[in-house]
C-alpha cells in the first residue's frame, strides 16, 4: 500500500535566510532573547536582525515582550 499524502512541508521554507537563521538562534538559546543579544549572536547588523524579527512577528512566529528590567527595551520571544 503506498501513501498518498503529500510529503510534509518544511514551515520555515517560506522565511527568508536571516528570518530562518533568527529563528534558529531563538530556539537554540532558550526561545527568548533581547535584540541586542540577538544581534550580536547573529552578527548580523541592527536592521537586519530587527527586520527579520519584525517580519517574525508579523507570520505570528515570535511575540514581542517588554524588558522588565528596563520598559523602554523589548524582548523577542518564540510564539507560543
Amino acid at each position: 500500500m503506498t501513501d498518498d499524502r503529500p510529503p510534509e512541508r518544511d514551515p520555515d521554507a517560506d522565511l527568508s535566510p536571516s528570518e530562518r537563521f533568527v529563528l534558529h538562534v531563538l530556539r537554540e538559546r532558550g526561545g527568548e532573547l533581547s535584540l541586542s543579544t540577538l544581534r550580536d549572536t547573529t552578527g548580523l547588523p541592527d536592521r537586519t536582525a530587527r527586520d527579520a524579527a519584525e517580519r517574525l512577528e508579523a507570520k505570528e512566529l515570535l511575540e514581542r515582550e517588554k524588558c522588565s528590567e528596563d520598559p523602554r527595551r523589548y524582548r523577542w520571544a518564540l510564539a507560543t
